[in-house]
């Protein structure tokens, strides 16, 4: 269509398009689709061949310094009770029940490292010392509590193995240092409780530091504390520092959680065949997720919730999560999403409900089943120099945006949707030099749709665009505060 069609002519055209009923969403370019298959596949390829973490660090070619050691830690036989005990004061008792019962035989009987420093094979060397059944074929049977003032360091390549069927999992309320090492779950299916599977939470005052780490097929359920990797902050003391997760690769873990931590880094990072949402902030303050790698997974690939806030999400890239790429929700503010790629998310790339002051900048929504964007009372946002193409329905859904709230959208591409943008009390939505000329031919669908031929008539978007619709009553919401969510 030539940029200097009538504004008659344009309306003329968008009233034939709307009489035509729905159209199917549109195949993504070609040549686009087939890269970011191939990178998907090459992805695959690859991971199945890294096994032992060396390889991992070999391959990402991080430079870990050595651990400075220290005295050698005392190990001694504990009371699995008093452990979970501790362990209560933090995350709570739910699913406690499920633990014991993975116990063999109701025992009650955990490896307590305090006071020092130890490494993976001293750890099963003592533990065998102390009772023989604490280890079976190499692999930790009796559950593991690193108190405070206790550092467990797992390095050049040693992994220590869980025994599923034994019960076995690894809570750290001291400092946990993984380079070049893993943690793995081993083992048949328990016996007692067919859902347990070893897990590892960093709890209270814990530090994790983990460097070019394996984990894999840890976790059950769905609280944090047993989910399969976890750090959490709770009560009066934090952490002396942030926790670190750089350079590992997660492999069939139910999820990995980050709960009420501060300014913690998660950077440069492959979650694969995640069996749940395979990261998830709650309530954390000032995160820094950068360069990680999402494949495949059964939930979203990251969600963030209750409130976890400032969080800077930069080089991601996220393939073929079940459910959303990105979702947040509960009042989770300030968040920035920065040059990042969802291909095929089964629902949508990015999910935003209730949480203010969303910057979405070089998002690359690709194929999304559902929705390309979707935002729900998301106040003060906006979209720029982003690409949504090849959504199942929409590449943008606005809702339920409250009265006086103004979306910003700049420098955006839209193609090969089932429809550009659709809404339902959107309030208004502001459009400059965004790009429609590949998006035939439904441009807009639901209240704003009225637009079709002023947004027709200029599909490059050379000049401004004012869409205006109802929004909801908001004279009981607090007005948005971005500076504050800026602050972390």
């Amino acid at each position: 269509m030539s940029p200097d069609r009538s504004p008659v002519a344009a309306l003329l055209l968008a009233l034939c398009i709307l009489l035509t009923g729905p159209a199917a969403a549109q195949e993504v370019p070609g040549d686009e689709a087939e890269r970011i298959e191939a990178r998907y596949m090459g992805l695959r390829a690859q991971l199945s061949d890294l096994q032992d973490p060396r390889d991992l660090h070999s391959r990402l070619g991080v430079d870990l310094s050595p651990s400075p050691g220290g005295p050698q830690a005392k190990v001694e036989l504990f009371d699995l009770r008093l452990a979970l005990a501790q362990m209560a004061l933090v995350v709570g008792t739910n699913d406690q029940l499920t633990v014991l019962r993975a116990q063999p035989q109701g025992r009650l009987v955990a490896i307590s490292l305090r006071e020092g420093s130890i490494d993976a094979d001293r750890l099963l060397s003592e533990a065998r010392r102390l009772d023989p059944a604490a280890v079976v074929e190499g692999a930790m049977a009796y559950p593991v509590l690193v108190q405070q003032g206790a550092t467990l360091r797992i390095e050049d390549g040693a992994v220590l193995a869980l025994d599923r069927g034994a019960g076995a999992f690894v809570v750290n309320l001291g400092r946990l240092e993984l380079a070049a090492g893993g943690i793995v779950a081993r083992g048949a299916v328990n016996a007692s409780a067919h859902e347990f599977a070893p897990f590892v939470v960093t709890a209270g005052t814990g530090v994790l530091q983990a460097e070019a780490a394996l984990f894999s097929g840890l976790g059950f359920g769905r609280t944090p504390s047993f989910s399969g990797l976890a750090v959490i902050v709770s009560g009066l003391y934090r952490p002396s520092e942030p926790s670190v997760l750089r350079a590992s690769l997660l492999r069939d873990l139910n999820a990995v959680r980050f709960v009420m931590t501060k300014d913690s880094a998660i950077s440069d990072n492959i979650f694969v065949d995640a069996r749940s949402t395979a990261l998830e902030l709650r309530g954390t303050s000032g995160a820094r997720l950068s360069g990680n790698l999402f494949v495949d997974g059964a939930g979203d690939a990251i969600r963030l919730s209750d409130g976890a806030r400032a969080t800077r999400l930069e080089r991601t890239e996220i393939y073929r999560p079940a459910l959303n790429g990105i979702r947040l929700r509960g009042a989770s503010n300030g968040t920035l999403v920065r040059d990042t790629l969802v291909w095929q998310a089964g629902k949508s790339a990015l999910s935003v409900s209730r949480s203010d002051c969303t910057s979405v900048e070089g998002l690359r929504a690709i194929a999304s089943g559902q929705k390309g964007l979707a935002l729900r009372q998301a106040r003060a946002s906006r979209i720029t120099g982003s690409t949504i193409a090849g959504s199942g329905s929409s590449g943008l859904y606005v809702t339920q945006q409250p009265e006086g709230t103004v979306l910003d959208l700049e420098g955006n591409r839209f193609s090969a949707n089932r429809v550009g943008i659709d809404t339902a009390a959107p309030a208004r939505l502001v459009l400059s030099a965004n790009d429609f000329s590949d998006q035939f031919p439904r441009f807009l669908d639901g209240d704003v749709q009225d637009g079709s031929a002023a947004l027709m008539a200029d599909l490059s978007g050379r000049q401004p665009l004012v869409l205006a619709a109802g929004g909801t009553d908001a004279r009981f919401l607090p007005p948005p505060d971005c500076a504050a969510s800026d602050e972390g």
